[in-house]
């Protein structure tokens, strides 16, 4: 019980106090086990919600413009029900992390070495996890979709936007409060860089980010 106050304390701070809730993560070193069990979950859920959005979408193109495919029901079931979902939710959670870890060791080592500053890799890790929690606004249009795509497809986009600022700002302080950075340079460090990394050294990166979680691209 006391676990679960304390986790849903952090939680409620990272919405509403990041700041001050990074701060307190930091000195009490928690460690890596909480935020990525959180991080699994709230993956885990949004990729599940985003297969059955898709699959719905996929399934009724495929009823509009049905003209007498041999194809049998039930394959077609099988592969939009089952299959297709299944499918996401791993690329969904195995995608997520690759990039998780390549952007926050990308902000370590440019915090740390061009910067000239002290910090851990492990509490960024960790404190790039714990942003997750912002992807409540993603599953919110994803549930949203599942009833009216095309209205939760736009909302689920438009909450996209919403959580890529949030994040950004989020990711910002994480570096001020890990490395002690003062706020443009945090900004050069979490986000500047990555993103040029990203966009010029592997543009192959960024093509990857668009397939494996079309449904969010600007998840960082």
């Amino acid at each position: 019980m006391n676990w679960y106050k304390g986790f849903s304390s952090r939680i409620g701070g990272v919405l509403l106090h990041p700041r001050e809730t990074f701060e307190m993560i930091v000195h009490e070193k928690r460690g890596l086990t909480e935020p990525v069990l959180l991080f699994l979950i709230i993956t885990l859920v949004e990729g599940l919600l985003a297969g059955s959005v898709i699959s719905r979408v996929i399934q009724r193109i495929l009823e509009i413009v049905e003209v007498g495919s041999h194809i049998p029901s039930w394959i077609v079931s099988g592969i939009f029900s089952q299959v297709l979902p299944f499918s996401l939710v791993l690329v969904s959670v195995i995608g997520g992390f690759v990039n998780l870890i390549l952007w926050s060791l990308i902000n370590h080592l440019v915090a740390r070495h061009l910067f000239d500053s002290m910090g851990s890799y492990e509490a960024t890790l960790g404190l790039y996890m714990y942003t997750s929690v912002i992807d409540f606004l993603i599953i919110l249009g994803l549930i949203v979709s599942l009833f009216t795509p095309a209205a939760g497809l736009l909302l689920t986009s438009t909450l996209a936007f919403v959580t890529l600022i949030w994040k950004a700002w989020l990711l910002v302080l994480i570096t001020e409060n890990v490395y002690g950075l003062d706020s443009g340079k945090a900004l050069i460090s979490a986000i500047l860089i990555p993103l040029v990394i990203y966009l010029v050294v592997f543009p192959g990166l960024s093509l990857i980010r668009l397939l494996y979680m079309p449904w969010n691209p600007w998840r960082f």
